[in-house]
C-alpha cells in the first residue's frame, strides 16, 4: 500500500535538504559480517595467524578470526555453529549423520529447505593443521 498521495507540504521531501532518516553511517551490516566470515573461512592457517598478529586488523576480523581459530584447533562444534548461525542465518536444524566411512558428518538444514554440508569437525581441523 503506497503512502499518502497528498502529504502535507511541510513533511514532503524538499530538494536541497538532507534526509534525517535511514541507517546511520558506520553500522555493521549483515552482508559485511558474512563477507568477513567467508574471507576468514577461506584463509590458510598462516594467513589467519598473520591477520591476528597484525596491529591494524579490525576488531571484527580479530573477533571472528579468534572464534574460527579456536573452533578449528579444539574441534569445537558449538563455536562453528555459532559462526555459521551468524553468517548463514539461523538454521532450522543441525543434523548429525554418518557418511559411508562411518564418520559423523554435520549438515545444516536451512529454513528454505536447502542444505549445507559442513563435513566433520575433525576433517576441518585436520585440513587446517595440514596447511600450517
Amino acid at each position: 500500500m503506497p503512502g499518502n498521495p497528498n502529504p502535507n507540504v511541510s513533511t514532503r521531501f524538499q530538494p536541497g535538504h538532507k534526509s534525517v532518516g535511514g541507517r546511520p553511517k558506520g553500522l555493521l551490516t549483515p552482508n559485511e559480517l558474512k563477507g568477513v566470515v567467508s574471507k576468514i573461512f577461506k584463509m590458510k592457517r598462516r594467513e589467519l595467524y598473520a591477520l591476528l598478529d597484525d596491529e591494524n586488523t579490525t576488531m571484527l576480523d580479530l573477533v571472528v578470526g579468534k572464534i574460527i581459530e579456536r573452533a578449528a584447533d579444539q574441534g569445537d562444534a558449538h563455536r562453528m555453529e555459532f559462526v555459521c548461525n551468524r553468517a548463514l542465518g539461523r538454521v532450522r536444524d543441525l543434523v548429525e549423520e554418518q557418511d559411508d566411512d562411518g564418520n559423523r558428518v554435520f549438515i545444516i538444514k536451512r529454513p528454505d529447505g536447502s542444505e549445507v554440508k559442513l563435513g566433520t569437525v575433525e576433517n576441518v581441523a585436520k585440513h587446517l593443521a595440514d596447511e600450517a
